[in-house]
């Protein structure tokens, strides 16, 4: 802990610093709550997945804000969480049409593959089983979600311009409405 110089009886607290105290206050409960929030801390600095920390506590750094897998692996995510949901609200006919170009799973998360995208499967299945982020996103995969037996970065990177392209166009006129058969059939074209 070091004086503030801009406020000097405020002190300024590092991040560790930061960190022991929220694992003090939820010591201090003493209930199931704050020994939840323990062991997600202690998983989230084991796991070195610290843009966790800075997303469930507000308190501290916005450690995330640097992490570029990270970012990356959530709009992948957020991605597939639209078009899984988006897809189940179309039209038996417009499933259909999607099912015949793409297959059956389409729409299905397919993961990333171990051993070379393990750090971005890390990071989603951190943030769906410990943070409970993502909810609604079905895999193709049930057995283990966040795993494909190859590689699938560089085409959830060429579906994801795709798809970024669509929600920027929706912005500038404000549509709110589902994606469309076309738009998903845009985005999976790139899968």
């Amino acid at each position: 802990m070091t004086a503030n110089p801009n406020t000097p009886n405020s002190p300024t607290f590092s991040d560790g610093e930061r960190v022991i105290m929220l694992m003090i206050q939820c010591l201090a409960g003493n209930n199931q709550m704050a020994r939840d929030s323990i062991d997600f801390i202690m998983d989230a600095i084991e796991l070195k997945h610290y843009w966790a920390l800075s997303l469930q506590y507000s308190v501290l750094p916005a450690w995330h804000s640097s992490d570029l897998q990270y970012k990356e692996t959530f709009e992948i995510l957020d991605m597939w969480w639209v078009i899984g949901r988006d897809y189940a609200n179309l039209s038996q006919s417009d499933k259909a049409s999607i099912s015949s170009q793409f297959g059956a799973n389409a729409s299905l998360f397919p993961g990333f593959h171990s051993a070379t995208e393990s750090r971005h499967r890390d990071i989603a299945s951190f943030a769906f089983n410990e943070m409970g982020k993502f909810q609604g996103l079905n895999s193709r995969d049930h057995l283990h979600p966040f795993e494909h037996p190859s590689p699938t970065l560089a085409k959830h990177r060429r579906a994801l311009s795709v798809y970024k392209g669509i929600v920027k166009k929706r912005a500038s006129s404000f549509s709110a409405s589902p994606f469309s058969r076309a738009e998903i059939a845009s985005v999976l074209s790139k899968w």
